[in-house]
């Protein structure tokens, strides 16, 4: 019973007593089709459904189109095999009273009541393949449930009709005539399935019959597309509503070439809306498209101008994606060559940098994706060669620096400023009457020396240094024999280049210099004996060194050093030395 509304399920009675079943008056040839119980749902009793089914079969047997199989009969099979009602596995059930009863249909439906509503609804299932023919639903207010339960069952029955029996081919070509191409269509395929059943039926009237139909479906999408270009002309103004007209007439104008059938009969219909097609509709997209080509290419150069390459590309991809490989003309190539050149410039810099700080792994990811954004295989090639070379400058200076632990064969890790002190042993190889000297005489030497960095391992260096000794000599000479008292100092200025070499130096520069010397002495020549007093005499000079010096560290250090000079005085004339120091260095 009706459970939404007191005494509603009175009707139940009423409605079984108004068509009892009769299935006498059928043909025998008619098809046979088998009413399964319909399914009672929400709010709706067991009883009430069963009289709704009583209804639509007293309906259809009625129609005298169909041979009704017994509601004994099916219920009989449907126990039997486990279906205990009509609606659970309805596909299942129509195929297996379709071997066991020979049904060609059967007819499903449901009963819910939802507050004071009704709703009724079926569906018409072929038996051999299981496809829903139709579905019909209807609601009814319960009060008006006896005269809409009548209207329900006669409506399902003319459905019936229609979609099955009524399916010939003289009501299909009525049905054409009429414009009533969607139910025609639903027709005519009941009609291919009837016929698939029924060897006797003409295939190829329902093959002419379809190439009809299609015609008749393709003038009237024709149609649509017309009206809708028409519309999209009084659109003008409005760019959003003309674009929505003009794309739905292209799907309508697809819609109506796609249907019509090929072959001669046709062939003036096709080419007139092939004709349609590309001087209406084709030509406004073409138009369109290329407004926007021009404004996508425009967009993209601006985004490059303004250093954004990437939105530049992304925008370009984005159109062709959308509208294609065709779509891409002069401006949009040129475009997007412009973007792919600016993005990987800054792409390889940005592996420039990455390089430079020791991130080689990121340059080579940015360089691969500079390669595959520029498409300059000669650019990829220069650009790598480039990192290559930086990255084995720094693998080699990390060998080097495990090598070679100690920070002094890195000129950049030493202090600029280098104290030496050590003994020089000076020989004058030039002696004069003034400068009766020879052999060697020591000298205590102060230098200091600045070094800055110029390329590599190599250093240019700034070095004053101040040597002063004496000594007292006594030997021959040219013209005779000399005992002299020395004694000198003076000060010189070099400048030279340092070469650091594993853990040693070597150097080499040349030095002005100034100085005084004192002698005193005899001078014995030629029988005769001269008094020799220089007070403080003056002498200027030149000097060339170079040096070696061993560092352990970057604070000590040991070598020698070896000097040529030439240095001129008063009354002494030109006097050159060798001069050879061996030197302590303290590294500040």
């Amino acid at each position: 019973m009706i459970r939404c509304r007191s005494g509603a399920g009175v009707f139940a009675l009423a409605l079984a007593l108004l068509h009892p079943v009769s299935s006498a008056g059928a043909q025998e040839s008619a098809l046979r089709v088998v009413v399964l119980p319909f399914e009672a749902q929400a709010g709706v009793s067991e009883a009430d459904a069963a009289a709704i089914s009583e209804m639509v079969r007293s309906t259809l047997a009625e129609t005298n189109e169909f041979a009704l199989i017994e509601d004994q009969a099916s219920r009989a099979i449907l126990d039997e095999s486990g279906f205990m009602d009509g609606q659970a596995g309805v596909v299942e059930a129509s195929r297996l009273l379709a071997e066991r009863l020979d049904a060609a249909y059967a007819l499903s439906g449901a009963m819910s009541a939802q507050e004071d509503t009704i709703v009724l609804s079926a569906r018409l299932i072929d038996a051999a393949t299981a496809r829903v023919i139709f579905v019909h639903q209807e609601t009814s207010p319960v009060a008006s449930i006896h005269r809409n339960a009548r209207l329900f069952a006669e409506g399902i029955a003319n459905e019936v009709v229609a979609m099955t029996a009524g399916a010939t081919i003289e009501n299909i070509q009525r049905l054409i005539a009429l414009d009533r191409l969607d139910e025609a269509s639903i027709k005519l395929d009941a009609a291919r399935t009837r016929s698939a059943r029924d060897p006797e039926a003409s295939t190829a009237a329902l093959k002419a019959l379809g190439l009809e139909l299609d015609a008749s479906l393709a003038a009237r999408s024709y149609r649509d597309a017309r009206t809708l270009v028409a519309r999209a002309a009084r659109s003008a103004k409005d760019q959003e509503a003309r674009d929505g007209f003009m794309v739905a007439a292209r799907e309508a104008g697809t819609d109506a070439l796609f249907l019509v059938p090929d072959g001669p009969t046709w062939a003036r219909q096709r080419e007139q809306y092939l004709a349609f097609m590309r001087d209406s509709v084709m030509s406004y997209f073409a138009s369109e498209d290329k407004s926007r080509r021009a404004a996508i290419a425009e967009r993209a150069n601006e985004l490059v101008k303004r250093g954004d390459p990437d939105s530049a590309l992304n925008l370009l991809r984005d159109y062709i994606e959308v509208a294609g490989e065709r779509s891409i003309d002069r401006k949009i190539k040129t475009s997007l060559d412009t973007a792919r050149e600016t993005r990987a410039n800054h792409l390889y810099s940005s592996a420039r940098v990455a390089a430079a700080d020791g991130d080689y792994s990121m340059a080579e990811r940015l360089l691969r994706d500079a390669s595959s954004t520029g498409m300059d295989p000669a650019r990829f090639a220069a650009e790598r060669r480039k990192i290559e070379s930086m990255q084995r400058r720094d693998v080699e200076a990390a060998i080097q620096a495990e090598r070679f632990g100690s920070s002094s064969w890195d000129p950049a890790a030493r202090q600029p400023w280098t104290l030496s002190t050590g003994i020089d042993l000076s020989s004058i190889d030039t002696p004069t009457v003034v400068w009766p000297l020879g052999g060697m005489v020591p000298l205590v030497r102060v230098s200091g020396a600045y070094s800055e960095r110029v390329a590599g391992p190599i250093l240019f260096t700034m070095l004053i240094a101040a040597k002063a000794g004496g000594a007292d000599w006594e030997g021959a000479l040219d013209v005779g024999e000399a005992v002299v008292s020395y004694w000198k100092a003076d000060a010189s200025a070099f400048a030279g280049f340092t070469v650091a070499f594993y853990n040693l130096d070597v150097s080499a520069g040349a030095a002005a210099m100034v100085g005084v010397g004192k002698f005193s002495g005899t001078l014995d020549a030629y029988g005769t004996s001269e008094i020799i007093e220089e007070t403080l005499a003056p002498y200027l000079g030149t000097a060339v060194r170079g040096g070696i010096r061993y560092k352990p560290d970057k604070t000590l250090g040991f070598g020698i050093d070896l000097e040529r000079s030439i240095a001129w005085g008063p009354g002494s004339g030109v006097v050159t030395g060798i001069t050879v120091g061996l030197m302590a260095d303290l590294t500040l």
